[in-house]
């Protein structure tokens, strides 16, 4: 038996058994509440472990995903933009808020949309394609503590 290969599956199913440990420890009762803005439905939190584990178990339901992480102190961590604007990718505005956590899953229809995460001073920005019944998750890298 090949030592990497092993250790490469061994390192594959440790990941699954902690994603699985997740989705079946997700309390749909610690989800934060759902919100809407016209036609969209999303919810916006993961502040604690079970807000956290309930939003993870709920994502697959949502076509889109999003994390925010930042670097603070040489080591990555949960984070939250001031600001997340959603928009078509003809740049039609369909959601702009203030995240209640590091963590937001929106349910959109198919399509093109570009996604900004940022603050007065700094942004990031990604497009995306949402499929209809696929999903997708973005992660967003903020800038590190401090760096603003």
């Amino acid at each position: 038996m090949n030592p990497v290969r092993h250790g490469r599956s061994g390192a594959w199913l440790a990941a699954a058994a902690l994603l699985l440990g997740f989705a079946a420890h997700g309390d749909d009762g610690a989800l934060p509440p759902l919100q809407h803005s016209g036609d969209i439905s999303y919810l916006s939190g993961g502040i604690g472990l079970d807000e956290s584990q309930a939003i993870r178990a709920a994502a697959a339901k949502y076509p889109l995903s999003l994390t925010f992480v930042a670097r603070i102190d040489q080591h990555e961590t949960y984070s939250a933009p001031e600001l997340v604007t959603i928009l078509k990718a003809d740049g039609a505005p369909i959601l702009e808020i203030k995240p209640d956590g590091p963590f937001m899953l929106v349910d959109l229809p198919a399509g093109k949309y570009r996604i900004t995460a940022g603050s007065a001073s700094w942004s990031k920005t990604q497009a995306v394609e949402l499929k209809r019944g696929g999903h997708k998750q973005l992660v967003f890298q903020l800038p590190e503590s401090g760096a603003e």
